[in-house]
């Protein structure tokens, strides 16, 4: 029997309290791993955590705590695990071989969505591969409804969504699926804006370079415009608030073909570019005016 005992000064008596086995011990999925919990055990200085990966005889232990609950990020998906939960008392003494274990329980990684990307006609979202899992549920939510609806489940780590209006805001969250168990769910999941690519876009020569106009893009916080000239690189050349729909680019280059991009920009998020070119031709410069005097033949 594990026990802890202490003298009592002054007389020939000794109290020993029994350390009690722990009760209750609990295994949940966590958003990054397997979270055990357990009864509180009277006596306890803190608790050691074991672990056993079903189909394997032995117990290993995975870290201790001094709190009644553990994190256990160093598990797999697609594998089943227990936990038994060691009282520690005095001098390191604990009771382990009489552990209550936990309940079995697959692990199933939460995917992390890493990138979310408006452009084009469509929203790509793409999440870390998670080892062991086949396939991937993919939900979109409702605004309307106010929920989150399963759109899609997908065997691969990348989905697009063509159902997107220009100026809308839309979340998604991914859950993994491994052995007809699936992953935690992210209520809050990733936002990203779609913005629709600036139409009616005019490229006209005026006398100070080359005007440029374009119709309003729904939920642009502003417009951003590339220029390059014949086949070189595009470069950004402006940006400015979404109010202003005309720009003059006053560094076209004459006699040369000249190419304009144009964005619609929401915070991080980019439209497809508008595209425009034209031959810019400056404006005739006067260079002298003479004046002559014409005598009349009366």
């Amino acid at each position: 029997v594990n026990a802890v005992t202490e003298s009592v000064i002054g007389t020939e008596c000794t109290t020993v309290k029994k350390i009690p086995v722990t009760k209750n011990v609990t295994v949940e999925l966590g958003k990054n791993g397997l979270l055990v919990k357990w009864d509180e055990a009277d006596f306890a200085d803190g608790y050691k955590v074991f672990k056993k990966e079903i189909g394997t005889t032995n117990w290993v232990v995975v870290g201790s705590s001094e709190t009644t609950q553990y994190l256990d990020t160093r598990v797999s998906t697609g594998k089943t695990y227990s936990y038994k939960v060691a009282t520690l008392g005095d001098g390191g003494i604990y009771e382990a071989e009489n552990s209550e274990a936990s309940n079995e329980i697959i692990f199933v990684a939460l995917p992390v969505i890493n990138s979310a990307v408006a452009y084009g006609d469509k929203i790509t979202i793409s999440w870390k591969k998670i080892v062991g899992a086949e396939l991937y549920d993919v939900y979109k939510y409702n605004a309307e409804d106010e929920e989150w609806e399963l759109v899609d489940t997908v065997d691969v780590n990348t989905y697009d969504d063509y159902d997107v209006i220009g100026g809308e805001t839309y979340g998604y969250s991914v859950v993994a699926i491994a052995c007809d168990e699936t992953s935690l769910f992210d209520e809050e999941g990733v936002w990203v804006k779609y913005l629709s690519a600036p139409t009616g876009l005019v490229a006209e020569n005026s006398y100070d370079g080359v005007a440029l106009s374009w119709n309003a893009v729904a939920g642009a916080d502003e417009y951003v415009v590339y220029h390059k000239v014949g086949s070189g690189t595009y470069k950004e050349i402006a940006s400015f608030d979404a109010t202003q729909t005309t720009y003059v680019h006053t560094g076209a280059t004459a006699g040369q073909d000249n190419y304009y991009n144009v964005y619609a920009r929401g915070g991080l998020t980019y439209s497809e570019a508008s595209e425009v070119s034209i031959r810019y031709l400056s404006a005739p410069v006067i260079a002298s005016v003479a004046v002559s005097n014409r005598n009349s033949i009366l």
